[in-house]
């Protein structure tokens, strides 16, 4: 797969969290999806809990992120799925109070899928 297809897909769940489209971001997840979150320590694996957990998140006054494209690594596991690896910067505005959090993901992505997401890993980057 090219990895062209891949960034296209993490370009449009980036617009989704920063244009505050959650639900769009919650349909680009397979129904069967994981999700390790970087700002939960639930584990998501249905829908139900990746709409809960992007639910939290939406609760704030504003979200952002950013991938790191320097930092970006691709890995073909089969002729339809990539993972690829990063870093991104997230900004959450809450109560008028700016907080940068930096993490680093993976994401297990089947770009030909209509809900391409299969899984998710995130974490905080230590300090």
């Amino acid at each position: 797969m090219k990895n062209t297809h891949v960034i296209d897909v993490l370009d449009r769940w980036a617009s989704g969290i920063n244009t505050a489209e959650y639900s769009s971001v919650v349909a680009m997840y397979a129904e069967e999806a994981s999700l390790l979150p970087t700002f939960s320590s639930q584990a998501c694996h249905s829908t139900t809990d990746i709409q809960n957990y992007f639910t939290g998140v939406s609760k704030n006054d504003k979200v952002t992120v950013s991938f790191d494209q320097e930092s970006l690594q691709f890995e073909s596991l089969s002729e339809d799925c990539s993972l690829v690896t990063g870093l991104y910067d997230w900004v959450i505005i809450s109560d008028g109070v700016s907080k940068e959090v930096h993490a680093r993901f993976s994401f297990v992505i089947n770009a030909s899928d209509k809900s391409p997401i299969t899984h998710q890993h995130s974490s905080v980057v230590p300090a």
